[in-house]
């Protein structure tokens, strides 16, 4: 997010052993940021769970979203930056969706 124009995005699949688990310690690191608010995910995946932290940057306020969630034994994860009231979360789930039917096989 620079100026505030465009949008910033990230993606990331990790695999790991104990899936559950370490999903639930993300969940927690992502709810414990300063400022952040929970965002419903709806059924995503095996698990899914996102937050929002508002911000500014020069002079604009922004709005980064984190949404992960757990596929078998894979983590996703897909951050986006962008304006407040302009990024929303709708606009990232179905980008999720997509990644975890590819991942599903479906």
């Amino acid at each position: 997010f620079r100026g505030g124009k465009g949008v910033a995005t990230g993606f990331g699949v990790f695999l790991v052993a104990a899936p559950t688990a370490a999903l639930a310690a993300i969940d927690a690191a992502l709810d414990s940021r300063p400022s952040a608010i929970q965002l419903t995910t709806g059924r995503l995946g095996d698990g899914g769970h996102a937050v929002g932290v508002g911000g500014t940057v020069d002079g604009v306020q922004a709005i980064e979203i984190v949404v992960v969630w757990r596929v078998d034994n894979l983590i996703d994860s897909l951050v986006a930056e962008g304006r407040l009231g302009g990024l929303q979360l709708g606009q990232l789930l179905p980008l999720a969706a997509t990644q975890t039917a590819d991942e599903a096989g479906g």
